[in-house]
C-alpha cells in the first residue's frame, strides 16, 4: 500500500488496531438505495409538470433486481444471502484480488438482496456523468453514494451533475494483494452503480490509519473509492443528530430553490433532485439510533482545521450549506441554530467537480474510534421511538432495516417521499403564485418531512436516554411549523455522545419525561 503524509506512531497503530476499520455509516448502501426507491411508487407528479429527458420516471424492471446481484457477484463472488457461499478462491472478484490487509469483505458477504416484496414498483432516475460517460442512476443509488463517496453536489449550467471530476473510462482493479484474482475493468459507471447497490470499495483493515491504497488522483483504481470513503468518514458530522439535521435543512432549500428555476428552465429538475439525493442520506441517517445520539462536530472539525482544509472551496460549500439552515459554529465546531434570524434562500455557487480533500484523522483518531464504538453500540442496541406525527416506531442501524417491522421501515420511506413530494408541491404552488421566499422559510408545510424523524426517545436498549428529546427536537418542531408541546424539554433533552465522552454512561431508572 502506498504511503501518505500523515504518519502515525506505531504504538497508537496497534492501539486502533481492529477497532476503527470503517467509516460510521447508518444504513449501507444498499439500504439507502432501497428505502428511498420504495418512496417512489407513492409520488404523485402530475402530467402538467414537464421533466427535462435527463429526469425519468418508470415501472422498475428485471434489471433492478440483476443490478443488485451483479455488484454482490463482483464484490464477493455470489449473489444469496447466504454468506456460506463465499469462496475465497473465486476468480474475477473484488474481494478475493484486495484480500489480505483489507477490511471491505465482511461488509459485502453482508450485502443483503432484497425479497421481491421489499423491492420497489416504481423508480426516478436521474441522468449523472462521470467523467465524459454519462448514465442513469435511480435517485437511491444517488442517496447511497453522496454522503458516503461523494461530499458535494456539483451541477453545471446546462443541468448536468457529476460525480466525480475528470476520470477514465474503466475502473480498473491493480493494487490488489493478490493479483491472479482481480476482476476484469469495468466502466466507470458501471462501478459507481455496483457501489450504490451495496459495494464496499477496498479499503485498507485498519480503516486506512497509515496509508491509502491508491494515489490522490488514481480515481480510475477501485480502491481510489475506498481510500475516499474513509476520507469522507473521518469527518462526516453531518451524517449526526444536529449537524445531519443541519445539512439536509440546507440542501433541502436548495432543492426549493431549483424547482423554482425548472418552472422556465426543465433542466434544473436534474439539480434539484441531485440535491435532494444528497439530503437524503442525512435524513434517512437519523432513523439510525447510534446517528441519533452521537455528535461529530467537534472532532470533524478539528481534523478540518488541524490539516488546514477551512479555506477549500469543497470545505466551504458544505459550510455554506449547513449556514443556510440557520446553523453557524463555535471555536470548537459546535453548531447552534437561530431559526428567528433565518437566512434568506439564496443559491450557494455550485460545488467544485473536484471535491476531494485530504482530511485524515490524525490527533483526533482517538475521539473517532469513541465515536465509532458510541455508534456502533447504539446502532445496535436501538431504541423504540416517537415522531412529532405521534408515531412510536423501532430503530436500529446499518444491516438491520431487514430486520425492522413494516411500521418502522414504512415510516422512513414515507419520510423519504414526502421530501420528494414537496418539491413536486413547491412547483405547482409557486405556479399558482407562491413566492419562493415563503416556501423555504420556517415554518413552511414543504419540511414536513421532520415530523418523521425520531423526536422523542421512549426507550433505549440501555436505558441510558429513556425519556428524553432528541438534541434536534425543538429545531425540527419549529422549521415543519407543528407546535408540539415538547414538556420538560429544558431538563429533558438528551446530551449526545462524543469522543469527548468519558467514562460509563448513567441508565436511567425511570423515563426523564412523557410525550
Amino acid at each position: 500500500m502506498k504511503k501518505i503524509s500523515h504518519k502515525v506512531n506505531c504504538i497508537l497503530t496497534c492501539v486502533m488496531a481492529g477497532a476503527f476499520t470503517s467509516g460510521a455509516q447508518a444504513f449501507n448502501s444498499e439500504e439507502h438505495k432501497n428505502i428511498v426507491d420504495n418512496a417512489i411508487a407513492q409520488l404523485n407528479i402530475p402530467k402538467t409538470i414537464k421533466l427535462p429527458t435527463a429526469v425519468s420516471l418508470k415501472s422498475r424492471t428485471d434489471s433492478y433486481t440483476k443490478e443488485l446481484r451483479a455488484a454482490k457477484q463482483l464484490a464477493v463472488g455470489f449473489d444469496s444471502n447466504d454468506e456460506n457461499d463465499y469462496d475465497a478462491y473465486k476468480y474475477n472478484v473484488q474481494d478475493n484480488c484486495y484480500y489480505s490487509g483489507f477490511g471491505q469483505s465482511h461488509y459485502n458477504n453482508t450485502i443483503y438482496i432484497p425479497k421481491e416484496s421489499q423491492l420497489p414498483t416504481k423508480l426516478l432516475t436521474l441522468n449523472t456523468n462521470m467523467g465524459s460517460q454519462s448514465d442513469e442512476f435511480t435517485l437511491g443509488e444517488l442517496a447511497a453514494i453522496y454522503g458516503d463517496y461523494r461530499r458535494t453536489t456539483s451541477c453545471d449550467t446546462d443541468g448536468k451533475c457529476f460525480l466525480s471530476n475528470d476520470i477514465k473510462d474503466n475502473i480498473v482493479f491493480e493494487h490488489g494483494t493478490h493479483p491472479a484474482y482481480c476482476p476484469q475493468p469495468v466502466k466507470n459507471t458501471t462501478y459507481l452503480h455496483h457501489v450504490g447497490s451495496g459495494v464496499v470499495p477496498p479499503f485498507g483493515a485498519l480503516g486506512n490509519l497509515n496509508s491509502n491504497t491508491a494515489g490522490d488522483g488514481e480515481l480510475e483504481e477501485a480502491a481510489w473509492w475506498g481510500d475516499e470513503m474513509m476520507r469522507i468518514a473521518n469527518v462526516n458530522d453531518w451524517h449526526f443528530s444536529d449537524a445531519a439535521v443541519a445539512w439536509y435543512i440546507g440542501l433541502h432549500r436548495q432543492a426549493l430553490y431549483y424547482v423554482d428555476k425548472a418552472r422556465t428552465e426543465p433542466k434544473y429538475w436534474n439539480v434539484a433532485l441531485h440535491h435532494e439525493a444528497n439530503a437524503l442520506h442525512s435524513l434517512t441517517d437519523l432513523f439510525s439510533f447510534g446517528h441519533v445520539v452521537t455528535s461529530r462536530e467537534q472532532s470533524s472539525f478539528n481534523m478540518i482545521e488541524s490539516a488546514g482544509l477551512k479555506e477549500k472551496g469543497t470545505y466551504l460549500w458544505m459550510e455554506s450549506i449547513m449556514k443556510q439552515a440557520g446553523a453557524t459554529r463555535d471555536s470548537d465546531g459546535i453548531l447552534s441554530f437561530d431559526l428567528a434570524d433565518f437566512p434568506p434562500l439564496m443559491r450557494i455557487a455550485t460545488a467544485p467537480r473536484n471535491d476531494f480533500m485530504p482530511s485524515y484523522r490524525g490527533i483526533w483518531m482517538l475521539w473517532a474510534k469513541n465515536e465509532q464504538d458510541f455508534h456502533d453500540e447504539f446502532n445496535e442496541s436501538g431504541a423504540l421511538v416517537r415522531n412529532l406525527n405521534g408515531d412510536r416506531f423501532q430503530i436500529y442501524g446499518d444491516s438491520h432495516l431487514k430486520e425492522l417491522n413494516d411500521q418502522s421501515r414504512d415510516i422512513i420511506i414515507m419520510a423519504t417521499k414526502i421530501s420528494i413530494q414537496s418539491l413536486v408541491d413547491a412547483y405547482q404552488a409557486l405556479e399558482n403564485g407562491s413566492d419562493i421566499t415563503e416556501l423555504g422559510a420556517v415554518g413552511s408545510q414543504f419540511f414536513n418531512a421532520l415530523n418523521y424523524l425520531p423526536a422523542f426517545v421512549e426507550k433505549d436498549g440501555d436505558n441510558y436516554f429513556t425519556g428524553t428529546w432528541t438534541s434536534y427536537a425543538d429545531v425540527i418542531n419549529t422549521m415543519a411549523g407543528s407546535s408540539k408541546v415538547l414538556n420538560n424539554k429544558g431538563d429533558c433533552t438528551l446530551s449526545t455522545v462524543s469522543g469527548k465522552t468519558r467514562g460509563q454512561l448513567t441508565t436511567r431508572s425511570e423515563a426523564c419525561t412523557v410525550f
